[in-house]
């Protein structure tokens, strides 16, 4: 049961992130241009690198695989 819980609560929090993604990043590259601080990468970038890190670190889990 609590395993099923945290399965249920890892694919909650990754619904929430692909929805919210798009926003965070465009707060993120607003502030950039207002405090006049050059973009470290003209692409967007959040979502891959948040993919990445649920591939490494989800994904590869020899609990959850």
């Amino acid at each position: 049961m609590a395993f099923d819980q945290m399965v249920i609560s890892v694919a909650q929090y990754f619904d929430i992130v692909n929805i919210n993604s798009d926003k965070v990043e465009d707060l993120w590259l607003n502030i950039l241009d207002v405090i006049a601080v050059e973009r470290p990468n003209k692409y967007t970038v959040f979502r891959q690198v948040h993919y990445q890190g649920f591939r490494n670190v989800i994904l590869k889990d020899p609990l959850i695989a």
